[in-house]
C-alpha cells in the first residue's frame, strides 16, 4: 500500500512541471517543491512554496495505513496566512485521499492564538475531513 501512495504522490508532484500546484486568493502561484520520503514508509512531509524553494508557505505531514489517510500537521507559515492556501491544500489532500478510496482524517489539531480546538475541528469538517482529537 505505501509504495502505491508514494508513486501517486510523486506523480502528483510531477504535474507541477511548468504548472503551479495551487494559487492563493491574490493569484500568486505555489508549487509542490518537496516530498520527503520518510524511512517508516507510512508518512511523508509535503512542502509547498512560491518560486523561492527556501521559503516554504505550507508544510504538511501525512500518514496512512491500510484503512485511513490522515493529516498529521498542517502549518501555514507567517507571511502566507489569510491567502486561502490552507483551504486549497486541504481540498487537494481530500481529493487525493478520495482517489485512494481512503477516508481523510485530521488527527493532530493544535490550537493557537488564532484558532481554538473547536474552530480547527469545524474547519477540517467543512473541508470533508473526519476529525479525531487525541486528548492525551
Amino acid at each position: 500500500m505505501w509504495n502505491r501512495i508514494f508513486i501517486r504522490l510523486h506523480c502528483w508532484r510531477g504535474r507541477k512541471l511548468g504548472k503551479p500546484f495551487l494559487y492563493d486568493k491574490f493569484g500568486y502561484p505555489y508549487w509542490l517543491h518537496k516530498i520527503e520520503d520518510l524511512s517508516d514508509c507510512s508518512s511523508t512531509w509535503l512542502v509547498v512554496s512560491g518560486k523561492q524553494k527556501s521559503n516554504p508557505a505550507i508544510i504538511v505531514r501525512l500518514y496512512w495505513d491500510e484503512q485511513t489517510f490522515s493529516l498529521g500537521d498542517i502549518s501555514v507559515q507567517d507571511g502566507y496566512k489569510n491567502r486561502g492556501l490552507g483551504s486549497q491544500i486541504l481540498t487537494k489532500i481530500k481529493a487525493f485521499a478520495d482517489s485512494l478510496n481512503l477516508p481523510p482524517i485530521a488527527r493532530k489539531l493544535t490550537p493557537s492564538d488564532e484558532w481554538t480546538l473547536e474552530a480547527l475541528a469545524s474547519w477540517y469538517i467543512s473541508h470533508g475531513f473526519d476529525v479525531e482529537v487525541d486528548k492525551s
